[in-house]
C-alpha cells in the first residue's frame, strides 16, 4: 500500500523500465490489469523525473491529487487542464463539434421548455463527465414527459446529481443487437486509446455479448478518425469512441481520459507493449 496524503494506492511500479504507473484495484474486470503478471516491473519506493501514469478508476478531484503528488516531487501525465480538457464534454466538444453529434450543456439544470427550443425530441442525455451505467431510460428522451422525469431521477442520481446535464441530439446507429432491457443498445462502435497522437489499441465498445467486427478499410476510417480527434485535443494518453450512423458515417460518441477509461475490447498487454515500444524508440 502506497500512502500519498489522503490517497492510497495499492502499486506504485515501473514498467519495463520507461513507465511509472501508479495503481489502485477497482474489481471492474475491464479497467484492472495485473500488470506483474504479465509485463517486467519494478516497484518504485521515492519520486521519480518521468511522468507518471495513473490506472486508478474514476477521479473525483484531479485537481487536488495533481497538487498533492506535486508536493511529493511526482508529475502526472496530465495536468488539471488537460484531464478536463478530454473528460468533461464542454471541454472537448468545441474543439471536434464537426466529428460529433450536435450537443449543449447546461450548468443548472434546464426546464422542458428550454430544452424543447433548444434541442427539439428525441434527445440523448448524459452528464457532462458520463452517463449512469449506458441505462436506456436516463439517456434516449423521447419526449417533454420523459424529460420531466428524468429531472426527479437526476436529482437523486450518485453518478448523474453533480454533473452538468448535457443534452444531445439523438442519432440513430447500426446496431448489432437490440434485446437488452433498460440499457442502450450495442451500436457498431469500438473504442480507440491513443499515446501521444498514435493509436496504441483498438477494440470493440461493447465487449460482451454478441461478437461483430469490420473491414481493414472501415477500421482505417475509425482510426483516422480518432487519430484527427487526438491532434486537436493534443494531450498524452487519450481514448476516443467511435459508432457508426445507419447511413454509414463514423462519428465520434465520446472522448475521455484514457487513464480513467477501461479496455473494453482492447488487449491491455497489447496496449502497453506499443506505448513502451514507443517510448523506448
Amino acid at each position: 500500500m502506497y500512502n500519498f496524503g489522503e490517497f492510497l494506492f495499492d502499486d506504485f511500479l515501473m514498467l519495463q523500465g520507461t513507465l511509472p504507473i501508479i495503481i489502485k484495484k477497482t474489481g471492474i474486470r475491464i479497467y484492472d490489469f495485473n500488470f506483474r503478471d504479465f509485463l517486467e516491473c519494478r516497484s518504485i519506493f521515492a519520486e521519480v523525473e518521468l511522468p507518471v501514469v495513473l490506472r486508478i478508476g474514476a477521479v473525483t478531484d484531479y485537481h487536488k491529487l495533481y497538487d498533492t503528488m506535486k508536493e511529493q516531487e511526482i508529475n502526472l501525465i496530465h495536468t488539471p487542464e488537460e484531464f478536463n480538457l478530454c473528460t468533461m464534454l464542454p471541454g472537448w466538444y468545441p474543439l471536434i463539434k464537426d466529428l460529433t453529434p450536435n450537443s449543449r450543456w447546461y450548468d443548472n439544470l434546464p426546464t422542458v421548455e428550454q430544452v424543447e427550443s433548444d434541442m427539439g425530441w428525441p434527445i440523448f442525455v448524459k452528464g457532462a463527465h458520463q452517463t449512469n451505467r449506458h441505462k436506456k431510460a436516463l439517456s434516449i428522451i423521447k419526449g417533454p414527459d420523459q424529460f420531466q422525469e428524468l429531472l426527479e431521477l437526476w436529482r437523486e442520481d450518485p453518478i448523474l446529481h453533480w454533473q452538468p446535464i448535457v443534452c444531445r441530439e439523438y442519432v440513430k446507429l447500426e446496431l448489432v443487437e437490440d434485446n437488452v432491457p433498460d440499457r442502450i443498445q450495442s451500436s457498431m462502435e469500438f473504442r480507440v486509446f491513443l499515446w501521444k497522437n498514435h493509436v496504441v489499441g483498438v477494440g470493440r465498445y461493447w465487449w460482451e455479448g454478441i461478437q461483430y467486427g469490420i473491414s481493414d478499410e472501415e477500421m482505417e476510417k475509425v482510426t483516422l478518425l480518432a487519430v484527427t480527434v487526438a491532434k486537436r485535443l493534443n494531450v498524452t494518453f487519450l481514448v476516443v469512441d467511435i459508432a457508426k450512423t445507419e447511413e454509414g458515417k463514423w462519428i465520434v460518441i465520446e472522448v475521455n481520459d484514457a487513464q480513467e477509461s477501461g479496455y473494453a475490447g482492447v488487449s491491455p498487454i497489447y496496449m502497453w507493449q506499443k506505448i513502451i515500444e514507443m517510448e523506448l524508440s
